[in-house]
């Protein structure tokens, strides 16, 4: 009976010591250090003898990727160095009082299930908070007079009219009855190419609003791990001039946007349009009012620029002291909205 206790004893504690050395692997560590004085520097020389098993642990390994994240995170993983490197044994063990060195060669215990955890823990948090560019490339623009067709009509109209009349002769004083009848015709033509003020429209830009547009969604994209940089900086005016003349652009136009963004090594380009159409008067406050619409594409130019996000039209109805600054005012509250949109559908897909 005791045997078999004494066995089961036994086995207890190599399962023991099994498990909590699963996840420890030795490798040696090595140090020369010149000490001033032996018994305070002691314990530098094992610290240095520490550090140097740590680095040949992980170039052992042969995983590049882990040790970039040990290289990042060496500070860290320093100041708690007893946590993850530990002495089971001294090969070398000298003391040179000539030279005033301590050599030691040891045997170290790396913890790697702590350590790849510590690792991988901050790894996780340096994704979370990277941070992303994106350039914001905005088009303020306002609707202006534009040439619309109404059909042509051609109306007709006819009359006729009908009398009787009799006419005596005077030679033989006889009578004859004489019928004459008139008839009319007129014709009136409407419509064809007329210039009238119309929301369907060619445009105009919108000057001295770029700063403040660009500046009014910089706080959302910075809260949600973006930083927006002005694309105005090295894209030119074809794409705004393009806007001032339709809804859409030239694949020259893009593919120059793109080219630009994938040589500044930025990752995202948004291209806003902004579109402020005619004001009108607000009947509860008699001020003026201008309606304002947002639409916004995102592109990854991370490898070829693809779309990955799109929002709008963003509807904003404002009013204001003066036309200028209902306009502003829309246009602003517009853009604001439709950024918001634009970040949580980026969010949404896990994309930063």
């Amino acid at each position: 009976m005791s045997k078999k206790i004494n066995f089961l004893c036994l086995f207890l504690a190599s399962l023991f010591f099994l498990v909590t050395n699963l996840n420890a692997l030795e490798v040696k560590g090595q140090s020369t250090y010149t000490y001033k004085s032996l018994k305070k520097d002691r314990p530098l020389a094992e610290l240095e003898a520490k550090k140097n098993a740590l680095k040949n642990y992980f170039n052992n390994i042969g995983d590049i990727s882990l040790f970039k994240e040990f290289k990042k995170n060496q500070n860290t993983i320093y100041e708690n160095l007893d946590e993850y490197v530990t002495i089971n044994s001294y090969l070398v063990d000298e003391i040179d009082k000539k030279k005033k060195q301590i050599k030691l060669v040891i045997q170290a215990e790396i913890q790697e299930l702590e350590l790849q955890f510590l690792l991988n823990a901050n790894s996780a948090v340096e994704q979370s908070t990277q941070v992303s560019d994106i350039a914001l490339y905005i088009v303020a623009r306002k609707t202006s007079k534009v040439l619309s067709f109404k059909e042509k009509e051609t109306r007709i109209a006819k009359s006729s009219s009908s009398s009787n009349s009799t006419e005596i002769s005077l030679a033989d004083n006889t009578g004859a009855e004489v019928a004459t009848s008139t008839e009319s015709e007129s014709m009136d033509q409407t419509g064809g190419s007329e210039e009238k003020k119309s929301d369907i429209m060619t445009f105009g830009k919108v000057d001295g609003l770029d700063d403040k547009l660009f500046t009014s969604v910089l706080d959302i994209f910075t809260e949600n791990g973006f930083e927006p940089f002005d694309a105005d900086r090295f894209i030119n005016q074809d794409a705004a001039n393009e806007y001032m003349l339709g809804d859409s652009l030239t694949s020259n136009t893009k593919n120059d946007m793109y080219t630009a963004i994938e040589n500044k090594g930025i990752k995202f380009l948004m291209i806003s349009k902004i579109t402020a159409y005619s004001p009108s008067t607000d009947p509860d406050t008699g001020e003026p009012s201008v309606y304002v619409e947002t639409e916004s594409l995102v592109f990854d130019c991370s490898r070829m620029c693809r779309g990955v996000a799109a929002a709008g039209p963003t509807p904003v109805d404002q009013i204001g002291s003066t036309e200028s600054q209902a306009q502003t005012n829309a246009m602003i509250e517009s853009i604001n909205k439709n950024v918001r949109e634009i970040v949580y559908s980026l969010n949404a897909k896990n994309i930063n």
